[in-house]
């Protein structure tokens, strides 16, 4: 019989645990922003669909997890040579490329002023230039995600 050290449970150790629950939030946020980005396109399209409880929570859970990367990221800028506290690695990858634009965040289409502007966006609208905005903002957010895969532990 196997038995895990104490913190870890089932073996996978701390790291395990935070990889795996950074990849579900990633998971998560994904299928919003997919969600959220179809809702906003079909409505740019002429065909509007109703605002689904499914939507609501969407875009609840993009707009905190955006708040959360602005704050981190607000903090970050006001001093530059302090760590990202309070944030696991793929999180802390995510503002340091918001803050210290690389190659690799700068493809993405991200920027830390759209991060701030992503909560007012993601409100329910019908005008087509916030809506636009939205689904560019969305796709650049989702490929910062995907820049930054939770199995990545490295800090710099």
């Amino acid at each position: 019989m196997i038995v895990p050290r104490h913190g870890d449970a089932m073996g996978l150790g701390s790291k395990g645990w935070l990889s795996a629950a950074t990849a579900e939030r990633t998971r998560a946020l994904v299928t919003a922003i997919n969600a959220i980005t179809i809702a906003s396109s079909l409505k740019l399209a002429g065909q509007p669909q109703p605002e689904s409880a499914e939507l609501t929570t969407a875009r609840e859970l993009v707009r905190r997890f955006v708040k959360r990367v602005a704050d981190l990221v607000d903090d970050a800028q006001k001093d530059l040579g302090r760590a990202v506290v309070g944030a696991d690695p793929q999180l802390t990858q995510i503002v340091r490329g918001l803050v210290a634009p690389t190659p690799t965040a700068t493809e993405t289409g991200m920027s830390a002023e759209a991060v701030r502007n992503l909560p007012d966006l993601l409100k329910p609208s019908d005008d087509a230039e916030a809506l636009q905005a939205l689904v560019r903002d969305l796709r650049a957010l989702r490929r910062m995600l995907e820049q930054y895969p939770a199995r990545e532990a490295r800090v710099r």
